[in-house]
């Protein structure tokens, strides 16, 4: 196909209330998270006599101990944990007080049996900790209820102000639904992008990806990253390279590692938009690896010149980072093709922010981009961040707009 790179287009949007030509990045993450498991209700009751709290996930201790003894109170749901995962939470019993302690430690639970408290095995398993953080409280003056967890902060800092109580950080973690949410594919796909993908760099991260944005901060991503610093899934991905996804609706950020990739090795990748289930679905070398909730309905771009007058539009990126001053990322995009684009040409010129230089080839579709370079972001930050310093991205990006199919979107 004959070179466009000369032919820019000279759109310009509405996003956020504000006319941007189109170059602008949108404010990504870098970190992931396991996604397929299933899960358990964890149930609290309280002893109005010797004022402690138990947890379980056995319906059948919920419901009976009231019926065994008046002095226990249901008083619902405490939280959602995964029915397994790599750390178990262990109950141990005091005879002689009546006391349940929860712990993972195996040091407690070694001093603590040999001090003639019964182990009463696994009671629940805690999720990761990049999910809902469950408080540890302590009162020396509540006897046989010294010992509390709570997943409710106002609970935890009421206890906290009322005094005797004190906060001794976080316990173990709690499901958060929305990280293991995957809609069903249902209709035809509004927008896409896709090709073949190959990452490498050097130092402590790096990531290629496809991104789509809508207007403001609704976006999602899709692609492969490697962080030396991960915390996520328990730290599972650190130091490996992962299919991730990011979802920004807002302030809510919503991070997913799937399998295992590897770097300098091609990948075909695509990242497709269904607006009749209000879904992304992400795959790897054609099949299907998830999907997650799209944020785009009423956040789509629109024209502000009138030129597309009626016409919706997604942006999309093909985008590469680094996590930190001096790392290097080499992002390369091969065969890259989308859905119909609202654009004569791939802008790789507006969003070198941090040394991370986006080269297009000058041919419209298919496409083939490359970002590289080593990251010049202030010392002491990082790609989650960038904005202290004022900076729009962390990103080298290169974009296009791509426009949606009306009868699609009024399904």
């Amino acid at each position: 196909m004959k070179s466009m790179r000369t032919r820019k287009s000279q759109l310009t949007f509405i996003i956020s209330g504000l006319a941007l030509v189109l170059g602008m990045s949108y404010a990504t993450a870098h970190v992931s998270h396991a996604d397929s498991f299933t899960t358990v209700k964890i149930y609290r009751l309280y002893n109005k006599k010797n004022n402690e709290h138990i947890f379980t996930k056995d319906q059948y201790e919920y419901k009976n101990l009231p019926k065994l003894s008046k002095d226990w109170k249901q008083e619902g749901e405490a939280w959602t944990a995964p029915t397994k995962s790599t750390e178990a939470i262990y109950r141990i019993y005091n005879p002689k007080s009546g006391e349940h302690v929860y712990t993972s430690g195996s040091n407690e639970i070694k001093v603590l049996t040999k001090q003639k408290w019964k182990n009463e095995g696994i009671a629940f398993y805690s999720a990761a900790s990049d999910e809902y953080p469950v408080y540890r409280m302590f009162n020396p003056d509540a006897g046989v209820g010294a010992h509390f967890e709570t997943l409710s902060k106002n609970e935890r800092d009421t206890l906290v102000a009322t005094g005797g109580w004190t906060y001794e950080g976080v316990a173990w973690y709690a499901v958060n639904p929305a990280l293991h949410n995957s809609p069903a594919i249902k209709g035809e796909e509004a927008a896409s992008m896709e090709g073949d993908v190959r990452l490498n760099g050097s130092g402590t991260g790096y990531h290629a990806k496809f991104t789509l944005n809508g207007s403001g901060e609704q976006a999602v991503s899709f692609g492969i990253q490697y962080d030396s610093y991960s915390n996520l899934s328990g730290g599972i991905y650190r130091k490996k390279a992962v299919f991730m996804s990011e979802d920004i609706d807002g302030s809510s950020h919503i991070y997913r590692g799937y399998k295992l990739a590897a770097l300098n090795q091609w990948f075909h990748i695509k990242i497709a938009y269904y607006p009749v289930s209000d879904a992304v679905a992400f795959y790897v070398d054609g099949q299907l690896i998830s999907t997650a909730a799209a944020p785009f309905r009423g956040h789509y771009v629109v024209p502000e010149d009138g030129t597309e007058k009626g016409n919706y539009f997604l942006i999309g990126n093909v985008g590469g980072s680094a996590r930190v001053r001096n790392d290097v990322v080499n992002a390369e995009f091969k065969d890259v093709v989308t859905t119909t684009k609202g654009m004569t040409a791939w802008d790789d010129t507006s969003n070198d922010w941090v040394g991370l230089d986006a080269k297009w080839d000058g041919v419209l579709s298919p496409a083939a981009i490359t970002i590289s370079g080593k990251s010049t972001l202030p010392t002491g930050l990082n790609w989650d961040t960038y904005a202290q310093a004022g900076l729009p991205t962390a990103d080298g990006v290169a974009q296009v707009s791509l426009k949606l199919d009306q009868d699609l979107l009024e399904k």
